[in-house]
């Protein structure tokens, strides 16, 4: 590579919530920092602390095991806050105020683990950030004012929040997201997506005037794998024969339909695989699981709160389907990492799906709770037909791609003149 390549972990640095694993985008961050590490490519990793408005080094390693360890220091202790655009009046009016002593309290923090930061010039390099729009702006802002004649290469994950705005412009987060995008977009040199469908999202709001033009833009579709977890197993799989559910919200995941097609077996006197739920538990699903509709269902549904990687892949395995009923997504990793599994994922007949899916997936339309209610009957009561899907994912898991690829692809189509 002519020009030294800084992949960025700032999505690591400021992992928010108190779960030890990685998910979403930061999942993604994660598993193409360890396959970047792996190609030995002579790839550098930083993260940019908004509190010292500066990059850091990292250093991944191996650890006692041998698997790969980013070394992020400090991660989850300093907190992130917008300072752009995208907030209510009041808040902007404040902030000038407010930001300077919260942010000198965050280096208080970091000074007392004493933990050194190694700050980096990255002058005439390439900077490849997969984080969060909003943690990307920040970090663009600090290259373009110290580190000259870097560019800046961002892969943007989906334009889901847009599809709210269409419709109800005064959605804040919706705002802030478009804003945070455009932002990017007009200081990227090149925009990279995890899909084409994104891809093609994006040229779409471009048309309708709420995104700007990118000046380069190239889709790099995430991968089918799942990975082995290195964590201890913690739960015990169901007895029961059960389909999984990766996301436990309602709304755009469309849980509404599963538990409207098991509603429909129940009525005809059948009893429909269990449903096992694996993420966060989200309260409105919760309210829906206890009203008087819901309490047959609910007898068939099970709640698995945040699966480390390890037991997430032991519920794959043994599942006899995968349900991805969403409106949309950005790449759908679920039905990804199902083919990789080895089970048929039944999913919504949307787009990005197709992509991911191809002839291995099983669709219905996304508000058929019928059609899927048919699926439920027929997993059960014809085991050859689900044989025959297994065989088919087997016989095609040459195609499916790994998170080398990923990792490899990222990186040419960053160094590509």
């Amino acid at each position: 590579m002519s020009k030294p390549v800084f992949y960025d972990l700032t999505e690591i640095l400021y992992l928010s919530g108190s779960s030890p694993f990685y998910y979403g985008i930061a999942r993604v961050v994660a598993e193409a920092a360890r396959e970047i590490f792996l190609l030995d490519r002579g790839v550098r990793f930083v993260a940019y602390s908004q509190a010292h408005d500066t990059f850091m080094e990292i250093f991944p390693g191996r650890d006692e095991t041998g698997d790969v360890d980013l070394n992020v220091p400090n991660a989850r202790l300093l907190k992130f806050v917008r300072a752009t655009g995208g907030k209510p009046r009041a808040i902007r009016h404040v902030q000038p105020l407010l930001l300077p002593p919260f942010l000198a309290y965050q280096r208080l923090r970091w000074f007392r683990t004493g933990v050194d930061i190694r700050p980096v010039d990255m002058s005439g390099g390439i900077f490849l950030s997969c984080a969060r729009p909003k943690l990307m702006i920040h970090a663009v802002d600090s290259i373009r004012a110290k580190h000259p004649g870097c560019e800046v290469h961002a892969l943007l994950h989906d334009m889901i929040p847009l599809y709210v705005e269409k419709h109800d412009r005064d959605t804040r987060f919706a705002s802030s997201f478009r804003i945070d995008n455009n932002y990017l977009i007009e200081r990227a040199d090149h925009i990279i997506t995890n899909s084409q469908f994104t891809a093609d999202d994006i040229m779409s709001f471009v048309e309708q005037g709420l995104l700007i033009q990118p000046r380069k833009m190239t889709a790099v579709r995430l991968p089918h794998e799942c990975r082995a977890g290195t964590d201890q197993p913690v739960i015990s799989l169901p007895e029961r024969p059960y389909v999984l559910m990766v996301g436990t919200s309602l709304g755009r995941k469309n849980l509404d339909v599963v538990l409207d097609a098991m509603c429909l077996v129940l009525e005809r006197g059948k009893t429909p695989p269990l449903l096992v739920l694996a993420g966060r538990k989200r309260k409105r699903t919760l309210e829906l699981l206890e009203t008087p509709r819901m309490a047959e269902v609910a007898k068939h549904v099970l709640h698995v709160d945040r699966p480390n990687q390890t037991d997430l892949e032991r519920l794959y395995r043994e599942a006899l389907a995968l349900v991805l009923p969403s409106e949309i997504e950005g790449w759908g990793l679920p039905a990804a990492e199902a083919l990789w599994n080895g089970i048929p994922p039944f999913c919504s007949d949307i787009p990005v799906l197709r992509e991911v899916c191809g002839d291995l997936g099983v669709y219905f339309d996304l508000r058929d709770a019928e059609a899927l209610s048919g699926h439920l009957v027929r997993l059960k009561e014809e085991p050859g037909w689900r044989a025959g899907l297994v065989d088919r994912i087997e016989a095609n898991s040459g195609s499916l791609r790994t998170w080398n690829q990923f990792a490899t692809e990222l990186l040419d189509r960053a160094v590509a003149p």
